[in-house]
């Protein structure tokens, strides 16, 4: 889990090396790189009963018989900058250099490297026991609107992901959906501090747990803690 995390934190991105002898990175997905390749992984005929049978024969059949197609989520994965994923000439241009250079064996390694991430933000969020104060900040927002309160809007990613992170870091529509890592943005939502009064009645009512340290990240004295956090 600490190397997990600080690869997260990092955006750590893989090397590999084609039969050709050129090497190349493919980097943990941002939300933009995510939602282009989300229709593909659907699409993939993956049989579920054989998959618990054995993954490593289902997932190589499903390569073989959908290798254009994970070239093109490979192809994605390779680029950092907007313009060049977004532009099909620049994606071709990328599937065509690993067409012939990368075998299925290897297709298969990349592909479940590429799956991994997808399971990152749920296993940190478990690790930190994140899910837990999310469970309770819906607790706290069902019992004020009881006292009149309402809580309107984030029915859609619009407003529960990209305009949280516009709004909370000042960043632009494009940077939130191209420039971070989707694991960094979503424990960055889910993790994010917020502070609630309630009274100790409604802190006993609800059984919420108020034991958490605020740590300051301006403070040089708490680096270590900080650093701590991770490992």
């Amino acid at each position: 889990m600490e190397k997990l995390v600080c690869d997260a934190l990092l955006e750590r991105p893989i090397s590999f090396k084609t039969n050709d002898g050129h090497f190349y990175y493919i980097y943990p997905p941002s939300l933009g790189i995510q939602l282009l390749c989300d229709p593909i992984v659907r699409n993939l005929d993956i049989d579920p009963e054989f998959l618990k049978l054995n993954s490593t024969m289902e997932m190589l059949r499903v390569v073989r018989s959908n290798r254009e197609e994970l070239l093109r989520l490979v192809a994605y994965h390779s680029f950092k900058r907007r313009s060049d994923a977004s532009a099909e000439d620049m994606v071709q241009k990328r599937i065509g250099e690993f067409r012939d250079v990368i075998d299925d064996s290897d297709l298969l390694t990349l592909f479940s490297y590429i799956k991994s991430w997808d399971t990152w933000p749920s296993k940190i969020m478990e690790f930190y026991k994140i899910d837990k104060d999310r469970e309770e900040k819906e607790e706290v927002h069902r019992e004020l609107s009881k006292k009149g309160g309402l809580v309107l809007g984030g029915r859609s990613i619009f407003g529960r992901l990209i305009d949280f992170a516009c709004q909370r870091y000042g960043w632009q529509v494009g940077y939130v959906i191209w420039g971070v890592s989707a694991t960094n943005l979503n424990i960055m939502m889910a993790d994010s501090i917020s502070t609630v009064q309630l009274t100790k009645d409604e802190i006993s009512k609800m059984g919420i747990s108020n034991d958490r340290d605020a740590i300051s990240a301006d403070d040089p004295a708490n680096w270590q803690k900080i650093r701590e956090l991770v490992n």
